[in-house]
């Protein structure tokens, strides 16, 4: 595990961080039309993590979230599972949702039933680094520490990573 704190980053590893944040919407941007909106940190006391999100498009009828700075952390995988060393996530978010300007301007209650997917694709893609884990397919992530509570403003109560059935199977490798 690489350690990485705001005293202490790793100039190679600023570096792969950067040119993720150029590599990830240029590759996703050949299968998804439109320009996407980069939520980038500023300063960050772990990873550099940027989400870049894609809003819906005639195309494409729905947000499509896509982090980038995950995979500059190798994950600890088990042996034999050496090819997921390195991921970055994908959410979609229906055609319908607020773009994320107007879920800024919205009262707090509502900000969180709205915010939630943002969040948590940033708890997912620190979670492996952090407890020194990795994430693949077929795991679940669950909101709370109670299968009771679920995100804000709905009824799921987790997450589960799965192989991304919204685009083509190219998308998934750079």
């Amino acid at each position: 595990m690489t350690y990485f704190s705001a005293q202490h980053r790793d100039p190679a590893m600023e570096v792969f961080e950067q040119h993720l944040q150029g590599v990830i919407p240029q590759h996703f941007g050949r299968f998804i039309d439109g320009e996407p909106l980069n939520l980038g940190e500023q300063l960050s006391d772990h990873m550099h993590l940027h989400l870049f999100v894609w809003p819906p498009t005639v195309q494409r009828n729905m947000w499509t979230l896509v982090t980038a700075g995950m995979s500059a952390h190798r994950m600890n995988v088990p042996p034999g599972f050496e090819q997921y060393e390195r991921i970055e996530l994908v959410m979609t978010l229906p055609a319908e949702w607020p773009p994320i300007d107007e879920i800024h301007q919205m009262s707090s209650n509502r900000t969180e039933t709205y915010s939630w997917p943002f969040d948590e694709l940033n708890h997912l893609a620190r979670l492996p680094y952090l407890h020194n884990t990795w994430l693949g397919r077929g795991h679940t992530v669950r909101a709370h520490p109670s299968l009771d509570d679920t995100y804000p403003g709905t009824q799921f109560s987790g997450v589960l990573v799965e192989a991304v059935g919204s685009l083509a199977s190219e998308a998934m490798s750079v």
